[in-house]
């Protein structure tokens, strides 16, 4: 069995959590490193999502969507982290794992021969993972035994709430797919699993810089469980800047978009939302600060088009601390 040290660990939490440059991402672990989510294609294996740095701008945005009816404050809430030694052990003995214990670096690893958890105590992320070894399959075989997406969903629901793992206010978001091939002509598939995520739902917002994730194989079987939650309450109410400035700011801002699409020349808002921001590029922040979210689409000068987003900052008060 290998053994994991801290380190290691170190070094998985600041992909996870640090390098995503105090924004949200979407992650799947697979051999061939696509992550491929159905019905909408290939996406990149970590999505960047910044509020000004690697922005572009462009000519042209339009408007396509309702704006949100927004009063004139909005509550911002002090951040809590962490996680105690006690609520890792609870988990731990849930998932059935009562082997060896480490502590280094205010990480806790508990493992046995099977499975293993691993908690970083300040910030709170927690990573399980069924280290059994997992067997490879023709393509065959994982389109009759990798279950459908919805029996995927409700095998998560299972999970978690047998153990009594589901963080409060975790609500599904989305089923996206790690798959791998061997190399050939054509390449033929050996692994799929199925990641069920779920979104920290706050009072009627998203806080978007939170993520819950169950990975599901063939057969069904459980093979991670990832969690950055944050916990809160409440600060004080700041003035809220209208939709209308928001767009402002986007088109100063500009807009991210996926790497590759060179000379954009026109985005279409589709959607504008408010949620709430919980880290920066610089690493966490004392308070949970809202941002509007625009997403829609982008078009390029040789007819591409793709995806695009970015998060303005809300609350003129709190800009400098998420900027």
């Amino acid at each position: 069995m290998e053994d994991k040290s801290p380190f290691f660990w170190i070094i998985l939490f600041a992909i996870a959590v640090v390098v995503i440059a105090g924004v949200a991402f979407y992650i799947g672990l697979n051999p061939s490193g696509n992550n491929t989510t159905k019905g909408i294609g290939n996406v990149s294996d970590i999505e960047v999502r910044a509020l000004y740095e690697g922005t572009v701008q462009v000519p042209e945005i339009t408007l396509e969507t309702t704006l949100p009816k927004v009063s004139g404050k909005i509550m911002v809430y002090t951040a809590i982290l962490g996680i105690d030694r006690e609520e890792v052990h609870r988990m731990a003995n849930e998932l059935g794992i009562r082997g060896e214990e480490k502590e280094e670096s205010g990480f806790i690893i508990v493992q046995n021969e099977n499975f293993q958890l691993d908690a970083e105590l300040p910030s709170g992320v927690v990573y399980y993972k069924n280290n059994t070894e997992q067997s490879g399959y023709d393509e065959a075989t994982i389109e009759k035994y990798l279950p459908s997406d919805e029996e995927a969903r409700k095998i998560a629901d299972t999970f978690l709430a047998t153990r009594n793992l589901r963080p409060e206010n975790a609500v599904f978001h989305d089923i996206t797919h790690n798959e791998g091939f061997l190399s050939g002509d054509p390449p033929s598939k050996c692994w799929e699993s199925i990641n069920v995520d779920y979104s920290h739902e706050m009072n009627g917002y998203s806080l978007l810089t939170d993520q819950f994730r169950v990975e599901i194989g063939v057969h069904g079987t459980i093979l991670s469980m990832f969690e950055k939650w944050t916990y809160y309450e409440p600060f004080k109410e700041y003035p809220v800047i209208t939709p209308d400035e928001a767009i402002n700011s986007l088109k100063k801002s500009g807009i991210v978009i996926p790497s590759g699409m060179k000379d954009p020349q026109k985005a279409t808002v589709t959607s504008v939302t408010l949620g709430y921001i919980g880290e920066t590029q610089s690493g966490n922040l004392p308070y949970l600060i809202p941002v509007y979210v625009f997403e829609g689409t982008v078009e390029g000068a040789d007819g591409s088009s793709a995806a695009f987003y970015q998060w303005i900052p809300a609350t003129p008060e709190l800009a400098a601390e998420i900027t």
